[in-house]
């Protein structure tokens, strides 16, 4: 048995396809016409741009922000001149050969961006060598992304094996031509773990040991709920690995037959299941899976990549499309989260050493009052054309709360004096971030409508283990006891107060922690909109009484391994009551 992190979509069952990298050894080849090697890359850099461009576009349609912004890093690395003339003037004053200059300056740019302190731009050192590579591959007559997506043979779908994905890879596969996708290395936080996820590819990354266990040819069945890799298992392993997979593509199709349907369980508790969103244009892909409101509006999008500042006007239409998308549903705009891992030349922030622990969110809008106060207006005009709710980032004492709020009856005041419609009792809420939020709750509780737990902060902050540092992956996990046990304070705190507690971090759509998410109290659930009809279905099945039960049990573990284990045994029994009873819950 081979453990790792999964992504908690799904089983994979196929033979392993070792996918070996088709970039050789770089040679140092002095040339008589470094011209000619001159036309070669430039040839090559045109076509990966347009490849690009290509995977860009193509992720917008099918996945919206979360893969549009994953190659506008790579498209923003292609255009950096300090990049390409660095290969150009290595080539012409070393007359060497395109793909040694290629190799040389990207792997020492690389290099570079490893030593910087931010781990979030130590990370981007894997996306120069995934574009350098990508471009060795093209100068070499292959196309980019390495292997094609192996074709299913006779026996199914293959499990690709790897020693770590990449975006670019990953982008080109599609659920139902590959089983499951499987590597040495990798954090649950990556880029490519994150396009994996929004194609509902089962995938565990940082299995030690895995190219090493693993030959080609190997059955290997794929656990993402677990994150456990089953090499050459028996007949029985293998015949009750078939059944939860087909349980499970089961319960995918009767999810997206039933996606109309509210989430309630069978006790009648309602849980509102919402989208995540980056842009107006995603308020349609909210709508289409009958997400019952946006919980998260990421509003940076209008500041980010961009030379100039967003005027009150445009951030106001995009407001406004978005609520207009929703009709009578919510919309909860998150104000803008800028710094950590957001990046706006606009604003010319000056760099931090650890810039999550810098002037971000909450903070450099109380700094910046001029921006703050044109996005407030913005929101609040917007807030006469739909249902429309405020949410302040990053909250972590009660005068940044006070300082926000009093800046946004300034804001009323000046529509006010300027005759513009708004509404009067929008609703304010704040996102629990950091443990200081948890602590103060019963007092946030008080002075706010509601609460949204983003997870994936308060995991990294509570446990002191960032989650872009693939050396303390095995560390950042939602099952931390000290990471629920806050989420049930907060639950507790904002029930006790009648208001309501959302979750809008990753880990709302993991279905291990959504019965639990119940059981705790949780009042909604924000994610991505792909995933909505499986969270609604799973909790459908769900009864609350025993998902409080379940609660209890869990609050009582000293460990993340045993919670898990716990959540893992709560599945488990569930589907197989579910399935026995017609796949409604009939014997709950």
């Amino acid at each position: 048995m081979l453990n790792g992190t999964g992504n908690c979509i799904g089983y994979g069952i196929g033979r392993a396809k070792i996918h070996v990298d088709s970039v050789q050894e770089i040679k140092k080849i002095r040339v008589e016409h470094p011209e000619r090697e001159l036309a070669r890359f430039d040839a090559a850099y045109e076509e990966l741009r347009r490849t690009v461009q290509a995977l860009l576009d193509r992720e917008i349609a099918d996945t919206g922000d979360d893969g549009e912004k994953i190659f506008e890093t790579h498209l923003a690395f292609l255009e950096d001149p300090g990049f390409v003339d660095a290969i150009r003037e290595t080539i012409k004053t070393e007359s060497v050969n395109a793909e040694w200059a290629v190799r040389e300056v990207g792997e020492r740019l690389a290099q570079t961006l490893l030593q910087v302190e931010s781990e979030l731009i130590r990370e981007r050192s894997a996306d120069i060598r995934d574009l350098y590579g990508n471009l060795l591959r093209i100068l070499s007559g292959k196309s980019a992304g390495g292997n094609e997506t192996p074709a299913p043979n006779a026996a199914g779908p293959a499990v690709l094996v790897m020693e770590e994905l990449v975006p670019s890879f990953v982008i080109q596969l599609e659920k139902g031509k590959v089983a499951a996708l499987v590597a040495e290395k990798g954090n649950i936080t990556s880029h490519a773990v994150i396009l994996a996820k929004l194609k509902c590819i089962p995938t565990v990354v940082g299995v030690a040991g895995l190219t090493a266990a693993v030959s080609e040819g190997d059955l290997l069945l794929v656990d993402s709920f677990a994150g456990e890799i089953q090499v050459n298992p028996g007949a029985e392993a293998l015949a009750e690995a078939t059944r939860a997979s087909e349980r499970y593509e089961a319960e995918l199709c009767a999810c997206n037959a039933e996606m109309s349907a509210d989430a309630v369980t069978l006790d009648g508790t309602h849980i509102a299941v919402e989208a995540n969103i980056g842009t107006p244009a995603e308020a349609g892909l909210a709508s289409d899976a009958c997400a019952e409101g946006v919980g998260l509006f990421r509003s940076e999008f209008l500041f980010m990549e961009r030379d100039t500042l967003p005027d009150e006007e445009e951030q106001f239409c995009a407001y406004r499309q978005a609520a207009q998308s929703m009709g009578r549903r919510e919309v909860v705009i998150r104000t803008m989260d800028i710094g950590g891992d957001k990046h706006v030349p606009s604003l010319q922030l000056p760099a931090e050493q650890n810039p999550f622990l810098g002037l971000r969110a909450i903070r450099l809008s109380l700094q910046r009052k001029d921006l703050f106060r044109i996005q407030l207006r913005a929101i609040l005009r917007a807030s006469a054309e739909g249902e429309v709710a405020i949410m302040f980032p990053m909250i972590s004492s009660m005068e940044e709360l006070q300082e926000a709020k009093a800046m946004l009856e300034e804001a009323k005041a000046s529509l006010d004096a300027t005759g513009n419609a708004y509404n009067g009792k929008i609703k304010i809420g704040i996102m629990v971030e950091v443990p200081a939020a948890v602590t103060l709750s019963d007092l946030f509780a008080q002075e706010v409508d509601f609460f949204s737990i983003g997870t994936n902060d308060l995991i990294q902050y509570t446990l002191a283990a960032d989650r872009l540092n693939q050396a303390v992956a095995s560390l950042y996990t939602p099952y931390h006891p000290a990471v629920l046990r806050q989420i049930a304070l907060v639950a507790q705190n904002g029930r006790q107060h009648g208001i309501e507690t959302a979750i809008c971090g990753e880990a709302a759509s993991d279905p291990l922690l959504q019965p639990l998410f119940v059981g705790l109290g949780v009042d909604r659930l924000s994610m991505i909109p792909s995933l909505i009809p499986m969270a609604k279905r799973t909790i459908r099945q769900c009864s609350a009484a025993e998902c409080r039960e379940l609660a209890h049990r869990v609050l009582a573990l000293p460990s993340a391994t045993l919670v898990k284990k716990e959540l893992l045994a709560y599945q488990q029994a569930h589907r197989s009551e579910t399935a026995a009873g017609g796949g409604k819950g009939e014997t709950r």
